[in-house]
């Protein structure tokens, strides 16, 4: 899965590329569109009849709608009050808490709320949300049904219930969710929006694009369809079409950074440095504390310096001597070097019109789809590469990249062997083969391996920190805590050694060097220092 999904009130990056968010059971009646009119009217009301749950309710929206989650919360609390079997106030107190950030407490009144009530159903939709956030998913997917089994027409918990399918990559029962949506409101685009990039997931991309076509025709300003469908129009390589919706979300939605950067992405492929140039200085406006983003400004004019410099006099050269072969490998390695890989592609396999044996045009190709995350493609690429150079230790090299990607681990352990024996010095295959054979339990065999691989660079950190691990899996404490020592030492910054040496010493009941290791951890990583943390509560 590729792209993102908006699955509450902020965004969220998760595995697929539609935007989403999860719609609260709010129940109330709104008599104006101006807040401060609904207010007036409420506390009118509220004088009138104080004694009624209704008023106070209505009130409560009105306070919640401009932003009073406080005031909301009394009139809610008011409620049930005058009318301790008025459940939709502790329901919608249970979505106050919760977006102010008491989440537990809104748990608590809306199964209060649900114990008076066990027929609201915009309670258990509320109670899917809550169990959502705390990732409860299970539970948060039961309480979703539930609330449909109550109200068949509800298209919110039906479409809080897709999200969540989503997210949980059940993408035929999200699918299902989003169509009971359309036969219930054909007119709510957003599931057409979500339908359409779930089937562009699914590789129905004829389906997608038509599905997203209609929600953009239902409501043209809905910059997430745009989005959705310029991802589907990239996916088949409709780069042109693609770039149109992507400048149609962003023109709907100036501050939508994902489209900005899919955008950057396409100009990349096309080598329109200007275009990209031009999308960082918006991303830089938009938020100037960003560094990243003013680093990639920054890089971008770097790129079109050395476009300018590498790839435009091998235009020229290429024009010149059509049938010079080494111009093209130049000139597509050149491409790839800027991260052009379509361009790239592009002139290898116009290489391969002029010299169908290109070896290089066949192994550069490979290279390119295994950037791209098709390891098929790359491994046909290899092999014909071989087909042509049998004892090229690149190609096999590759090519067991390739497999291991595939998780064919027997073919990437035979081809790292057949690197290793036409070119005996290649410490990265000795690594790769080693870290092959410690995942097959062939323990001695992987430390003799990595030992092949020190002996080349005796500075090779990798290598010991590796020697470590699978000094460690064979039980032998001490020498793989000599060796994460000897890791340190080569890198004095090197974090999976901390937080291999930490876990060494953890074994070994020696917590307060494991503590020492933790400590250094939290200086420059804190993700494996909160691991390291997590083994030493478990085991201490």
């Amino acid at each position: 899965m590729d792209k993102r999904l908006q699955i509450l009130a902020d965004y969220i990056e998760t595995v697929l590329f539609a935007c989403l968010i999860l719609i609260f059971g709010m129940l109330t009646i709104k008599e104006g569109n101006i807040w401060l009119n609904e207010k007036s009217l409420w506390e009118d009301v509220v004088k009138k009849s104080p004694h009624k749950a209704r008023p106070h309710l209505n009130l409560g929206m009105a306070y919640k709608n401009a932003g009073y989650l406080e005031r909301a919360i009394e009139e809610f609390k008011e409620s049930f009050r005058v009318d301790p079997k008025y459940a939709k106030g502790r329901s919608n107190l249970g979505v106050a808490y919760f977006e102010k950030g008491l989440i537990d407490k809104g748990l608590e009144e809306i199964k209060a709320a649900l114990a008076v009530d066990p027929n609201l159903p915009e309670a258990h939709n509320n109670l899917g949300i809550i169990y959502t956030a705390k990732k409860e998913y299970e539970k948060a997917i039961n309480a979703y049904k539930t609330a449909v089994a109550i109200n068949p027409e509800y298209k919110e918990a039906y479409l809080n219930l897709g999200n969540l399918y989503m997210k949980v990559k059940n993408i035929n029962a999200a699918i299902d969710a989003f169509i009971k949506i359309t036969k219930i409101d054909p007119n709510f685009t957003q599931a057409y929006a979500n339908l359409g990039a779930l089937y562009s997931e699914k590789g129905m991309l004829k389906q997608g694009i038509e599905t997203l076509t209609s929600a953009i025709k239902r409501n043209p300003d809905d910059f997430l369809a745009h989005y959705n469908l310029a991802v589907t129009l990239d996916k088949m390589g409709m780069l042109k079409d693609a770039i149109a919706e992507y400048k149609k979300a962003i023109k709907i939605n100036p501050s939508f950074s994902a489209a900005r950067n899919s955008l950057i992405n396409l100009y990349q492929q096309q080598g329109l440095f200007d275009e990209i140039i031009k999308e960082y200085q918006a991303l830089v406006t938009m938020n100037p504390t960003n560094g990243q983003n003013m680093a990639n400004l920054l890089f971008a004019k770097m790129k079109k310096q050395e476009f300018d410099k590498k790839i435009a006099p091998l235009l020229k050269a290429v024009q010149d001597k059509p049938k010079d072969t080494n111009l093209y490998i130049n000139l597509g390695k050149a491409y790839m070097q800027l991260g052009m890989h379509q361009k790239a592609k592009a002139v290898f396999k116009q290489l391969l019109q002029i010299d169908l044996n290109s070896f290089e045009a066949h192994l550069n190709l490979g290279i390119i789809y295994g950037n791209d995350n098709e390891p098929e493609m790359a491994i046909e690429e290899f092999k014909k590469a071989l087909e042509i150079s049998p004892k090229n230790p690149r190609a096999h090299y590759n090519l067991a990249v390739a497999y291991e990607k595939k998780s064919i681990t027997a073919l990437a352990i035979k081809e790292y062997q057949e690197t290793i024996k036409y070119q005996p010095d290649d410490k990265k295959a000795y690594l790769n083969l080693g870290v092959l054979l410690v995942k097959e339990d062939k323990i001695d065999e992987a430390i003799k391996t990595f030992e092949a691989a020190v002996k080349i660079d005796p500075n090779l950190a990798e290598g010991y920190l590796n020697l470590g691990v699978a000094y460690r899996k064979k039980g032998e404490l001490q020498i793989a805590e000599e060796n994460f020592k000897k890791a340190l030492q080569l890198r004095p910054r090197y974090p999976l050694a901390n937080l291999n040496l930490g876990s060494i010493y953890i074994d070994q009941g020696k917590k307060d060097l494991a503590k020492e290791q933790y400590n250094i951890l939290k200086t420059i990583d804190n993700r494996l220092a909160r691991t390291l943390a997590k083994i030493l509560d478990e085991k201490l």
